[in-house]
């Protein structure tokens, strides 16, 4: 049975934390403050969670959060509950986690006119847009029409993660960072990821 405290009176009654990606120390000062302030936390992800502290869009727990419809919001959001002693609406953009905020993306084999649409959308998924692929180590996603020209010759040296633009569809409609083989460019590289990516993860997520 997952371990999950008692609450007490307070401007969180009611709310049940969890977190992901947040070391130890850190973690169990969360979980302290939220029982000060009347709520309760839980270690594992169950139906009775309703806010999960993430710190990056890649776990496991935050896929699961996402697709059953929990609030995931930043440790700052805590920190303003603190703050102003009462329940802030977790729905405010700076407290928003959102599915590319660790990803750099660039494009490859699109119009002009379709590049900027495509980053707009980037943008408004928390990731970064590179116009192009000058050095190695920023870039961590390449989107590109097909598996050929110079940026996709890059990636494959750089071992970047290539797809299709439906992979970024797929993020926008599931919000989080969605990774299978329908959507992946089909060469022996494309399974292999950035140095800040765990082939494990990548695996994990593979349908």
């Amino acid at each position: 049975m997952a371990a999950t405290s008692t609450p007490t009176p307070g401007p969180l009654h009611g709310v049940v934390l969890c977190c992901t990606g947040v070391d130890f120390k850190a973690r169990m000062a969360m979980y302290k403050l939220v029982e000060r302030l009347g709520g309760a936390y839980a270690k594992d992800l169950t139906c009775s969670v309703t806010h999960l502290i993430a710190t990056n869009a890649t776990s496991a727990k935050y896929r699961m959060a996402v697709s059953n419809g929990m609030a995931v919001v930043n440790a700052q959001w805590l920190a303003a509950c603190c703050q102003e002693m009462r329940l802030v609406d977790e729905r405010r953009s700076e407290y928003q986690v959102l599915p590319l905020m660790d990803c750099t993306i660039c494009l490859s084999g699109f119009s002009a006119d379709a590049k900027m649409r495509i980053a707009d959308v980037i943008r408004q998924l928390g990731g970064n847009y590179e116009k192009d692929m000058s050095s190695e180590g920023v870039v961590t996603h390449l989107i590109t029409k097909t598996p050929e020209g110079r940026k996709f010759t890059y990636a494959q040296q750089w071992k970047l993660v290539v797809v299709k633009l439906a992979w970024l569809d797929a993020c926008q409609a599931q919000r989080y960072v969605k990774v299978c083989l329908a959507v992946l460019m089909v060469c022996e590289a494309v399974l292999m990821c950035a140095s800040s990516f765990k082939l494990s993860w990548l695996v994990g997520v593979l349908e």
